[in-house]
């Protein structure tokens, strides 16, 4: 009968199951898989990559979100400065509209005034009109 090993994981299927029923082929040794994670061991290459890679991610990650501060930071200026753009133009139009109102106001009082002037005009030339066929001098 063959027994499992590191190098041999799969046993023929009539294999003895080991102490622990639930690993197939009897892949248990001293009460622990051969692929334990308390028996993986790394290089310190290998764990100056993974600690540069994670840093290098880290600071670009702080980098992007930095740029993009600065660029919200500055959208919020430009945006601001429109606001002030628009409310001085607004307040402009507004005076500008109050002027045209008034002006309008004085048209329409002063066509008002000259309606009654010409008014004025017609009774008076109908008065002398009046007085002139009276003495007969008008025919």
């Amino acid at each position: 009968m063959a027994e499992a090993t590191c190098t041999n994981l799969h046993a023929p299927r009539d294999a003895h199951i080991g102490r622990e029923g639930f690993w197939p082929y009897g892949l248990v040794t001293n009460g622990r898989r051969f692929t334990d994670a308390t028996r993986l061991t790394f290089p310190i290459q290998m764990v100056l990559v993974i600690a540069a890679s994670a840093a290098s991610a880290t600071a670009s990650v702080w980098a992007m979100n930095m740029n993009q501060r600065a660029a919200m930071l500055a959208m919020a200026s430009d945006v601001r400065d429109i606001k002030t753009t628009m409310d001085g133009l607004t307040r402009y139009q507004g005076s500008q509209i109050d002027a045209l109102r008034r002006d309008y106001d004085d048209l329409r009082r002063e066509h008002a005034l000259q309606k009654v002037r010409l008014e004025e005009t017609r009774n008076t030339l109908a008065e002398v009109k009046g007085f002139l066929a009276g003495n007969g001098t008008k025919r």
